[in-house]
């Protein structure tokens, strides 16, 4: 899981305003905001200031 949280965190300093991780077969459900982890820009740089 660490790679993958490390991966959505470089997404987000690169740009990106949110980072969902879920299995393929809950695509669709992550898509409509239902995801099992989702790193949110905004929370990010809150943590970092």
């Amino acid at each position: 899981m660490k790679p993958k949280i490390e991966a959505g965190i470089r997404f987000l300093e690169n740009g990106g305003e949110r980072s969902i991780i879920v299995f393929l077969f809950s695509a669709s459900s992550a898509i409509k905001g239902k995801s099992e982890t989702t790193i949110a820009k905004y929370l990010f740089e809150r943590r970092l200031n």
